[in-house]
């Protein structure tokens, strides 16, 4: 498959949309008040309230993504928020179980909803700690995502000693490339409060440049 090319520069001066913004900056309060909210959303969902469990887990996961550089200095939230996106996946699979048919709308969002757990995580899933249907499920997404093509996430920051995180996770310092599932992606720099998104579709290449 031929990969086209994006490149995405973006500065301070830049007004394309691709413009990097300032992340969230999170109180002490408001970092407990997520770990509250998203517990009160697992517990929802070990109560088979799941309608409950997608109320809470919604607005803290937008949250979370607005505050990219927080994660990289309270590395719980990153591990809150894969809580959080994993528990929506399976409140969505439970609620498709009751659809006619089986497989309709809401299994979609749950594939959807754990294909953003596998572009956030692409570390091992924990079984352990999510439990089988869980794992199933995600097996069954990764299969999926396998089935089509993939795009190329190029960051080149350009201060020679810069930490790049991609959605929470470090990955290398001034260079980075790799190869990703199609989605959106959220950049980071340590020591910084600006963020960046780049969109990657199937077969492209996004060169990001931080500047």
């Amino acid at each position: 498959m031929k990969i086209g090319v994006v490149i995405v520069v973006m500065t301070a001066a830049s007004t394309a949309s691709a413009n990097p913004y300032e992340s969230r900056v999170l109180s002490n309060a408001e970092v407990v008040a997520v770990q509250q909210h998203i517990e009160e959303g697992v517990t929802a969902w070990q109560d088979a309230r799941f309608e409950d469990a997608i109320k809470a887990f919604r607005p803290q996961i937008g949250l979370l993504r607005e505050s990219q550089t927080m994660m990289i200095v309270r590395p719980a939230l990153y591990n809150l928020l894969r809580d959080a996106l994993v528990y929506t996946a399976l409140a969505y699979h439970r609620l498709a179980q009751g659809e006619q048919p089986a497989y309709g709308n809401r299994a979609w969002v749950a594939r959807y909803a754990m294909a953003e757990v596998i572009r956030n995580y692409p570390e091992r899933f924990d079984r352990k700690r999510y439990g089988p249907e869980a794992f199933a499920l995600y097996r069954r997404t990764l299969k999926w995502l396998d089935s089509g093509g993939q795009g190329r996430l190029i960051v080149l920051a350009s201060k020679p000693d810069a930490w790049i995180f991609i959605n929470g996770r470090f990955v290398g310092m001034t260079r980075h490339s790799e190869t990703v599932y199609p989605g959106r992606y959220w950049v980071c720099e340590r020591g910084t409060v600006r963020q960046y998104v780049a969109d990657v579709a199937e077969g492209q290449k996004v060169v990001l440049r931080i500047e």
